[in-house]
C-alpha cells in the first residue's frame, strides 16, 4: 500500500474505502453523462480542431473553434485531482456546442499535472495548488511557472489567440490550481471554480505557502452536500467525516485545513476592493440552485451555492453521480453555460466575419 504515496496500513479498511471513494468521485467528475453530444470527440459536432502541443516536457490539448479568429480569447481548463486532460475535456463541455462556444470562439487549452496522484502507475494526475493536492504539491512542481509557458506557447502559436484575453476555469483539485494560477499571472482576467477553493499551504506540513493580492472577478460554484471539500469547510477534528479521514490519510502531503467558501468568497471580495457591507444581487435561482453576486463588473464575486449537490459539476450528472451519494450531481444550473456567460462580461464585443 505504500505505493499511494501516503499511509494506508496504519488506517485499515475505513483509510482504503474513503481513498477508493474519493477516486470514485474524481472519476464521476470526468464520466460520460450519457448525451451522445458530449461522450466523446468523435461524436461532437464538427465545430473545429484539435492539436496536441508539447510544454516543458507536457502534452497539452487544445481546442481551436472553427469561427476563432484575430483576437479570440484562450481559456485553460483544468481537471480534477486523479483523472486526465481527456476526461475533463468530457466534463466541462466547453467545446462541444456551439451555443458554449458564443460569438467569442474561444479557444480552450487543456493542460494536465505532471505526477500522478498516487505512486501507482494508474489513474490520472494532480496540481500543485500549494496546501492540496498530491503528489504534484508534495514533490514541489511548479505548476504556476508550466500554466504560465502554456498560456505563453499557445498565444505564440495560434495567431487567433489574444494574451490579453485569458482565463482559467476549474473543478476541485483543478479549481485550487485556477485560484492559486489567478492570483500568481498578470494574464488571468477572471476565473472559474468548481468545489476548488484557494487553499494555501503550510510551512509546517512543508507545503508551498504564497501570497494573493491580485484583483480578479470569480465565480465559484459549490454543493452545500459536498463531502470531500466541505462548504463549511474542514480539519482533522471539524467537518465532514470522508474529509476528516482523508486529511488523516493524505497527512503532511495535504493542508491541515480546508477553509469555509464563505471565508473564501469573502478574502476574494477583500481583494477585488469590495466593502463587506456592500449589497449584494441573486442573480440566478432555479430549484436546488441560488447564485448571488457582489461587486461591479471589474470587482465581481458570484457565489453559486448548489443544495444537495456532493463533489460534482452542475449540469454534468454522470450515471456514477446518480448512485454515489458524496458525488451526487444536480441539473438545476449549467455551469458550463454560465462559466461562459460569466467570462463573456470581459471580452470585448466583436464583429465576425464568415
Amino acid at each position: 500500500l505504500g505505493q499511494f504515496g501516503f499511509n494506508l496500513t496504519t488506517l485499515g479498511m475505513l483509510g482504503i474505502r474513503l481513498t477508493i471513494f474519493f477516486l470514485v468521485c474524481a472519476l464521476a467528475l470526468a464520466a460520460d453523462d450519457g448525451n451522445s453530444q458530449t461522450s466523446s470527440r468523435s461524436t461532437l459536432p464538427s465545430n473545429g480542431t484539435w492539436s496536441k502541443l508539447t510544454i516543458l516536457g507536457r502534452e497539452v490539448d487544445v481546442f481551436q473553434p472553427a469561427c476563432a479568429h484575430a483576437g479570440s480569447p484562450l481559456i485553460l481548463s483544468l481537471h480534477a485531482w486523479g483523472t486526465t486532460k481527456e476526461m475533463q475535456e468530457t466534463t466541462n463541455d466547453l467545446f462541444s456546442h456551439d451555443a458554449y462556444i458564443g460569438p467569442e470562439c474561444a479557444v480552450v487549452a487543456y493542460p494536465e499535472g505532471k505526477l500522478r496522484a498516487t505512486k501507482a502507475p494508474v489513474g490520472g494526475f494532480s496540481w500543485n495548488a500549494g496546501g492540496c493536492c498530491p503528489r504534484d504539491n508534495a514533490e514541489h512542481i511548479n505548476d504556476v511557472k508550466f500554466l504560465g509557458e502554456v498560456i505563453t506557447q499557445v498565444t505564440r502559436t495560434l495567431s487567433t489567440v489574444s494574451e490579453d484575453l485569458v482565463f482559467v476555469v476549474g473543478v476541485s483539485n483543478g479549481g485550487m490550481m485556477a485560484n492559486r494560477l489567478a492570483c500568481a499571472d498578470y494574464r488571468i482576467k477572471a476565473m472559474v471554480s468548481v468545489a476548488g477553493p484557494l487553499v494555501n499551504g503550510t510551512k509546517d506540513h512543508d507545503l508551498e505557502t504564497f501570497t494573493c493580492s491580485r484583483r480578479v472577478p470569480l465565480l465559484h460554484f459549490h454543493g452545500d452536500a459536498d463531502p470531500i471539500v466541505p462548504y463549511n469547510g474542514c480539519n482533522a477534528t471539524f467537518g465532514s467525516p470522508i474529509c476528516r479521514e482523508l486529511i488523516k490519510i493524505l497527512g503532511t502531503s495535504v493542508a491541515d485545513v480546508l477553509p469555509p467558501v464563505p471565508d473564501y468568497i469573502r478574502a476574494w471580495r477583500i481583494r477585488n476592493g469590495q466593502q463587506l457591507d456592500e449589497p449584494w444581487t441573486v442573480t440566478f435561482r432555479n430549484g436546488t440552485t441560488n447564485c448571488t453576486s457582489w461587486g461591479d463588473t471589474a470587482s465581481n464575486v458570484t457565489l453559486c451555492v448548489v443544495a444537495g449537490q456532493g463533489h460534482a459539476w452542475p449540469g454534468h450528472c454522470s450515471i456514477l453521480n446518480k448512485v454515489v451519494p458524496g458525488c451526487r450531481c444536480r441539473e438545476s444550473i449549467d455551469a458550463s453555460s454560465h462559466a461562459l456567460a460569466f467570462l463573456r462580461q470581459f471580452i470585448p464585443s466583436r464583429t465576425i466575419v464568415v
